[in-house]
């Protein structure tokens, strides 16, 4: 049964099929239709769906500024046969999904309710009705980019989401120092298609910053290299792979939407402690080992030539500050340090590269909310009344609900009772976090798939 959640966000039209009684497949709208369907966390949605061929110029629909249109009945008629629209609410009950329209484009729309089947397999959506199939894919770019930050180091970027992470690549004169790897295969190759592009030497050393499924899931695609943690990381590795059966579970329940095909856990090969430092000539690449904090075990890696800092998900812009569980101290302690590196690059685990100083907003940003939870705690709220408080003054709470567990498990040394099911389970937690930040994203995208 998927969670409403799965659903959130801004999805682009991939295709619009209707099926004919002698089973051959119309396109309404032609093969390139365009179209947009946007879920939100409060329950509202809307959809745009037009034909593409509506925008050619034509003698009888010329292409003028609205100011100065004045449309015949022939031409209101093409206007209004080339373009569909609604908005309203949507509620979800196993597989089905009902649009509430509160306006739409068709008249007899408003007040009604439309029914629709849906599935999510392999990163799409895909939703059926009386003999029609639209297939809706995540809006988000075409692809990851590959972008070069100094001479030799370059940057595998990703939008600000869950399961979208970013990686590093260092090139030498004799091989390629790679850091972390990706949640799928598809990914990946376009990864390793980045790393081609620029140098065809070998990827020697593979650096694991933590041991989260979507930095070390496809390790085993680079099966040449030696694979780098901390001990504390290779340990955290060594238990997720015992559980991998459990996780693939979990992540596909949770995560409908995401695309895990060729992904697993697969040990590293050596393992330190404190700091490494690799040298790729005169080039050299600290490993600072800082602790616990966001995961297990913070890794940065250091370049101080290039003032460069690959930061995992210590650091990332775009998405919230997140701690691990009673461990909000030591993430700011952690963050601090990096922002002692003085470098002109973080490298951000998701999201855009940033500055010292959107690492010092992190900080500032997660040491407000554990200043904010203390309150409470010190208030003698329980958990649920300063969850409550968080929804009113901290919003999105998707993004604040992981820093506020983790600074009531600090504060009061356990898991706090709760009635609250997304704080009873860490990868709820990041289900909530990820249709806020898919929210996010898709109205940025939205607002420029406006401006052209």
């Amino acid at each position: 049964m998927a969670n409403p959640t799965s659903l959130v966000g801004t999805w682009r039209l991939r295709s619009w099929t209707v099926a004919r009684p002698d089973g051959t497949l119309h396109h309404p709208y032609g093969q390139n239709v365009v179209g947009y369907l946007i879920y939100t966390t409060d329950g509202t949605m809307s959809a745009e769906i037009m034909d593409p061929d509506r925008l050619q110029s034509d003698p009888h629909f010329p292409l003028q500024p609205a100011s100065d249109q004045t449309l015949s009945d022939p031409d209101r008629a093409r206007a209004y046969s080339t373009y569909l629209s609604y908005c309203g609410t949507f509620t979800v009950e196993g597989d089905v999904v009902t649009h509430h329209v509160k306006a739409g484009l068709v008249p007899a729309w408003t007040g009604s309710d439309q029914v629709r089947h849906f599935r999510l397999e392999n990163g799409k959506l895909v939703i059926a009705s009386g003999g029609q199939t639209l297939v809706w894919e995540r809006a988000v770019p075409p692809g990851p980019e590959f972008r070069r930050l100094a001479e030799g180091v370059y940057a595998l970027l990703q939008p600000p989401l869950v399961w979208y992470s970013s990686a590093g690549v260092i090139v030498g004169d004799r091989d390629v120092v790679l850091v972390d790897t990706l949640t799928n295969a598809a990914m990946t190759r376009t990864l390793q298609a980045g790393i081609r592009r620029v140098t065809d030497r070998p990827v020697r050393f593979l650096i694991n910053t933590h041991a989260h499924a979507d930095h070390v899931y496809t390790n085993h695609l680079f099966p040449e290299a030696t694979v780098i943690c901390t001990h504390r990381g290779r340990e955290r590795t060594r238990a997720n792979r015992e559980a991998q059966e459990r996780h693939t579970s979990a992540f596909l329940r949770l995560f409908p939407d995401v695309d895990f095909e060729g992904g697993r856990y697969t040990l590293q090969d050596l393992a330190f402690s404190g700091t490494l430092t690799l040298w790729q000539g005169e080039r050299e690449i600290r490993l600072l080992e800082l602790g616990e904090g966001h995961s297990e075990s913070d890794l940065v890696v250091h370049l101080p030539a290039e003032r460069i800092v690959f930061c995992g998900d210590l650091f990332l812009n775009g998405l919230p500050p997140l701690p691990s569980e009673g461990h909000v101290t030591q993430t700011i302690a952690n963050l601090q340090v990096l922002e002692g590196l003085g470098a002109d690059i973080y490298v951000a685990g998701h999201g855009e590269p940033g500055t010292q100083a959107d690492v010092r907003a992190q900080r500032e940003r997660l040491q407000r909310l554990f200043d904010h939870a203390r309150e409470c705690h010190h208030q003698g709220l329980t958990y649920d009344q300063a969850l409550r408080v968080f929804a009113e003054e901290e919003a999105p709470l998707g993004f604040t609900r992981l820093a506020l567990l983790a600074s009531w498990m600090e504060l009061s040394g356990r898991h706090p009772e709760t009635a609250d099911p997304a704080s009873r389970d860490h990868l709820a937690l990041l289900q909530g976090l990820a249709a806020d930040a898919r929210q996010a994203w898709g109205s940025s995208l939205r607002g420029r798939a406006l401006l052209g």
